[in-house]
């Protein structure tokens, strides 16, 4: 019996140590980092009826303030750039579903300057796919039901994906100018394991509100943790007149 006991035990203690490992481990000879992203409401904003901290973003039709749980808050792009622009060498394509019959609700992927992305038209009929984003215009004519079209992105920035005859985009992607780029959540952090050591800036993104910034300095066969902000209280204060 106490021989089960002490397997329990060591199994536990092993979970427990596993637990609590705070970021990821670097790949010999690399660095890794963890970026925790901190989501701050606009000081002092609560909403009366539930006493939960939101921000308010101006809804650009109908002029009315939307309210989110800013515990909740998605949407948030992460990248780490380089300095002194290591070279970070191909990159792997993508591939994004789109279906011209539902339009997308929220960003759907996060792509690099350089990398190939694919679409995928999982709807039952042809379409025209195209997109009219500042520098990364493109048109790839009418995918097939099924098929794909291919694009390279060329420049940093939104890209909404369009469909002939629908109002709204069918897929809406971030192209952020370095390769080690991540789609993420508050509460959950990016992490990056083959990074080249080296002088990095790590940035945010969101949307619908400011990002921040913050440099760091990798060292080879460590792993680095550094927080990155968003939200409406890091823009700088303008003073009455």
């Amino acid at each position: 019996m106490m021989g089960r006991w002490n397997i329990f035990a060591a199994l536990l203690l092993m979970m427990l140590v596993t637990g609590c490992q705070s970021g990821p481990a670097p790949i010999p000879g690399m660095s890794a980092l963890r970026v925790n992203v901190i989501t701050e409401p606009k000081a002092g904003v609560k909403d009366p009826r539930t006493a939960i901290t939101v921000y308010d973003t101006q809804d650009k039709e109908r002029g009315a303030f939307e309210r989110v749980d800013y515990s909740a808050l998605d949407e948030i792009v992460v990248w780490v750039e380089p300095i002194n622009k290591t070279p970070a060498g191909p990159l792997a394509p993508i591939t994004i579903d789109v279906n011209p019959q539902k339009p997308a609700e929220t960003l759907s992927a996060v792509a690099s300057v350089g990398q190939r992305i694919a679409i995928h038209n999982t709807s039952s009929q042809a379409r025209q796919i195209y997109s009219v984003s500042d520098g990364n215009e493109f048109d790839l004519g009418s995918v097939p039901a099924g098929g794909r079209g291919e694009y390279l992105v060329k420049s940093a920035g939104p890209i909404e994906v369009l469909a002939a005859g629908v109002k709204e985009p069918v897929a809406e992607i971030y192209a952020a100018p370095s390769p080690w780029a991540k789609l993420t959540n508050s509460g959950t952090p990016a992490d990056f394991v083959n990074l080249p050591p080296g002088q990095y800036r790590i940035v945010s993104w969101h949307p619908r509100l400011p990002g921040s910034e913050t440099p760091v300095t990798l060292l080879p066969d460590q792993t680095a943790k550094v927080s990155v902000k968003v939200g409406v209280n890091g823009l700088p204060k303008v003073s009455g007149k």
